[in-house]
């Protein structure tokens, strides 16, 4: 049975989180904590997946529905709609420059690549894997001096 706007908005926290059936792989999970998202169930090489689609008062059934076509049709022309969807997150970063690795090349282009610039973009990756909880990224001269002193 289609779900309707009304079935939505009366959709209540349970104890486990539930889902809510709208039809052809489409479905609200509704959460213990009272979120509903949408989400599409499908398969690609014979493999079932699960696609976000978005929470429910941004997305609204309609707008799901038509997410629901679209990621059908992406499925039967052979690609994977959530590898798709990743692919244009990436593209989208990469666009907006904010990876770790777009803002090292503006270190390095900050002063032709001189010995300042890898400096700079050495002690931003340190405090970056600091921050992350791993201990700071072997030195270029760290590493060829333990080589030439052996283990």
């Amino acid at each position: 049975m289609a779900l309707t706007d009304t079935a939505i908005r009366n959709a209540k926290a349970r104890e486990r989180d539930y889902k809510l059936g709208d039809g052809g792989g489409l479905y609200l999970l509704v959460t213990r904590s009272g979120g509903r998202l949408w989400r599409l169930k499908y398969r690609a090489d014979g493999v079932e997946r699960k696609l976000s689609i978005g929470k429910y008062p941004a997305v609204s059934l309609s707008d799901a529905r038509k997410a629901r076509d679209a990621a059908r049709h992406k499925a039967s022309a052979g690609d994977d709609p959530a590898a798709a969807k990743r692919r244009e997150r990436v593209k989208a970063k990469l666009a907006a420059g904010t990876t770790f690795g777009a803002r090292l090349g503006i270190h390095r282009q900050g002063s032709a690549g001189g010995p300042l610039a890898r400096n700079a973009a050495q002690t931003t990756l340190d405090s970056r894997l600091v921050a992350a909880g791993r201990r700071s990224a072997p030195r270029r001269s760290d590493r060829a001096s333990r080589t030439a002193r052996g283990p």
